[in-house]
């Protein structure tokens, strides 16, 4: 995945239904462990690991993605979301769905980090035999 501006604003009120990133996306032929946007896989962490779980169960929440935020400093938001059968992450205060920055970013406070050894699933397709295949 490939982020890049798009254009630029001509008066300060259309900056706000400008879009700042386009978004190429790329099949991955091998694990991506670049700090880069991507979607799936496993994080890529700039500082210790800070996998979200379940409040309620302690289960680890699904990684969807982790995507650069603007600017010279390399900084990544990484995406968790909980998963509910096919819903993920319906009420987001509840830590249900958590978003966490890196480096320097904190950590919301209705999220509960798991030990540090704490891996849980990323994005998958349905094979043809309806196994799970990881996709990134």
């Amino acid at each position: 995945m490939i982020s890049r501006p798009t254009g630029q604003a001509q008066g300060p009120y259309e900056a706000a239904f400008l879009p700042r990133l386009q978004i190429s996306l790329r099949k991955a032929d091998e694990p991506v462990m670049e700090p880069v946007s991507k979607f799936g896989g496993q994080p890529v962490w700039l500082e210790a690991p800070a996998w979200p779980v379940d409040p309620q169960t302690g289960e680890p929440l699904v990684f969807i993605g982790q995507f650069r935020v603007p600017g010279d400093e390399v900084r990544l938001a990484y995406l968790f979301l909980e998963e509910d059968d096919r819903v993920m992450g319906m009420h987001p205060t509840s830590g249900e769905a958590v978003v966490l920055i890196q480096p320097d970013g904190r950590v919301p406070s209705f999220a509960v980090i798991g030990p540090r050894s704490t891996r849980g699933r990323s994005l998958w397709r349905w094979g043809h035999d309806e196994t799970e295949i990881p996709v990134e």
